[in-house]
């Protein structure tokens, strides 16, 4: 829909309720045509349209997401259903299926760049890492509060919900864990204004079950900003390696971690786009990843997750000195094996692929010195400590 400028007089208590400085208001206006009065345009001239938006009901236990009166409540069941094994788009939005723009189901941050909604090195000039992909709201009801209902992408199990928004960047947010032969992964859903209520931890959900409305909870600025920020990946560590990583982190005595293993910093996510391009399952995907660098790790621990995870490599069936293992260049595990020969370092690097590594931008996995000598970053001293309760 195209809209004609108009002048607005907007009084800055309302932008100051939708998170939007002046400035910032009149950019918008400028460069994508949105303003209060093509939103008033948008409930009044496309009122078919306007039939299909959900109206949210909230009382002080129960959430229900319901269809207008002109029109029958959606239920689950008439969701499209998917190929077994392919991911469905967490909300209704079928621009990215239909090849339509990133402007149709990518929200992008205050900067008003659309590659900042997307997942990797794309916020701050590629000097930040973004863990998922931002998902826009295409329904909004008469105040712009987004209606947009969430659902699974896969079927699988609750693994964590968290519903203070206060206690994490990502709101009020929900994690599923799926299960493929010898593979476990998860999805996460954020931001969410609310979640669905009768969601339970452990509880089994079907692909398309509802978790939740959109929303602006979390680090999201306002209701302009309001989306859904999708995840797909894999837990590192056990809640006992990542607790004893966190503890050494925190600034205060006692700033506890409530969110157990999965903490946004216990999870190493890949594209979300890419894994709904594959058209494959997840364990196909991620084999399919580029190998950046190689490296061992000397220690005679198994991690749960090599257990958990055995399509991605060989448990030892004897005496054992080490991992080999393969990472991506965002470092995400995608091959392990033992190593049977004792090592005189306690890790070093067997192969890199500096291309592959630094092509997307760096995210502190493999480093590299003035002389060119190789080093653990950050983001791969975290990862490593997750996985095997020790320094590297």
């Amino acid at each position: 829909m195209s809209y004609m400028y108009k002048k607005l007089v907007v009084p800055s208590m309302l932008l100051a309720v939708c998170g939007i400085a002046p400035k910032q208001f009149l950019f918008v206006i400028a460069k994508e045509c949105v303003s209060l009065t093509a939103t008033v345009t948008y409930n009044k001239a496309d009122s078919e349209s306007a039939k299909n938006l959900y109206v949210v009901q909230k009382s002080e236990r129960t959430t229900k997401a319901l269809k207008s009166k002109s029109a029958p409540t959606k239920t689950v069941s008439e969701v499209p259903q998917f190929a077994p094994g392919l991911p469905r788009w967490p909300t209704d939005n079928r621009a990215f299926f239909d090849n339509k723009p990133l402007s149709d189901y990518i929200q992008p941050t205050q900067s008003g760049r659309l590659v900042s909604g997307l997942w990797g090195c794309t916020r701050n000039q590629g000097k930040k890492f973004h863990a998922g992909t931002d998902i826009k709201s295409i329904h909004r009801d008469r105040r712009y509060v987004p209606q947009d209902c969430i659902f699974a992408a896969l079927p699988g199990k609750v693994a964590y919900i968290n519903t203070n928004p206060k206690n994490s960047v990502y709101g009020n947010y929900v994690v599923l864990e799926h299960f493929e032969p010898n593979l476990c992964f998860y999805t996460l859903y954020a931001h969410l204004a609310s979640v669905e209520p009768t969601l339970k931890v452990g509880q089994s959900v079907a692909q398309s079950a509802l978790l939740g409305i959109m929303g602006c909870t979390g680090n999201v600025p306002g209701l302009y900003y309001a989306h859904v920020h999708f995840e797909v990946g894999l837990s590192v560590g056990t809640e006992q390696t990542f607790a004893q990583w966190y503890n050494r982190q925190t600034a205060k005595p006692g700033d506890l971690n409530v969110h157990g293993k999965w903490h946004a910093f216990n999870l190493v996510s890949l594209d979300p786009l890419e894994f709904f391009r594959a058209k494959s399952n997840f364990m196909h995907f991620l084999k399919a990843q580029p190998i950046a660098f190689t490296l061992f790790a000397a220690t005679n621990k198994i991690p749960d997750f090599m257990a958990q995870n055995t399509a991605l490599g060989v448990l030892p069936s004897g005496k054992f000195y080490g991992w080999k293992i393969d990472f991506t260049w965002f470092g995400a595990v995608v091959h392990f094996e033992p190593l049977l020969q004792p090592q005189k370092e306690k890790w070093q690097v067997i192969s890199v692929d500096k291309q592959e590594l630094e092509k997307n931008g760096n995210r502190h996995t493999l480093e590299f010195d003035k002389d060119n000598r190789p080093f653990l970053g950050e983001t791969l001293k975290r990862f490593l400590f997750e996985l095997f309760g020790e320094d590297f």
